[in-house]
C-alpha cells in the first residue's frame, strides 16, 4: 500500500497526497494549505493549478469575492456585502454583515438572517433580520 500519510515535498512544503482514482489508476496529487487556511491543489509538475478558499461546512468559500461596503443606509451601522463578481445587487447570492456602532465603545456584529450564507439581497440590507 502506497505510503498516504501527510510528508513534505523537496522544497520542505508541508503537504498532504490524495489520490484521483482506485488501485492501480490513481495518480498522486498534492494538497497544501496557506497559514489562513486557504487550499492548494497541485496536480501538474509542481505548479498550483487550482486554489480554493477557507473550507466552511463541506462548502468552498472563494477568495476572490466582490466585497461593497455600506456606511449611509442606516446610522451608526456599517453593511459588508460579499459575493462572486459579476452578480448583480438584486440577486439572492450575497452574504451581509450589519456591523452596529450604535453602542458607545462596542461594536456588534450580526448576519443576515442569523448565518453567513450567500443567500440574501444586497439591495435589501437595510430591511433584513439580523442576528
Amino acid at each position: 500500500m502506497a505510503k498516504q500519510d501527510a510528508i513534505q515535498d523537496n522544497n520542505r512544503n508541508a503537504a498532504l497526497l490524495a489520490h484521483t482514482g482506485t488501485a492501480g489508476t490513481a495518480e498522486t496529487v498534492r494538497v497544501t494549505a496557506d497559514s489562513a487556511g486557504n487550499l492548494g491543489v497541485n496536480i501538474v509538475s509542481g505548479e498550483i493549478v487550482a486554489s480554493l478558499g477557507t473550507l466552511e461546512l463541506g462548502t468552498v468559500v472563494s477568495r476572490s469575492l466582490h466585497t461593497i461596503l455600506d456606511g449611509t443606509t442606516t446610522t451608526d451601522v456599517t453593511y459588508i456585502g460579499k459575493a462572486l463578481p459579476g452578480v448583480g445587487t438584486d440577486g439572492t447570492t450575497w452574504q451581509i454583515a450589519k456591523l452596529d456602532e450604535s453602542t458607545s465603545d462596542v461594536l456588534t456584529v450580526t448576519w443576515a438572517d442569523g448565518n453567513g450564507s450567500f443567500d440574501n439581497v444586497w439591495s435589501g440590507r437595510g430591511t433584513i433580520t439580523y442576528s
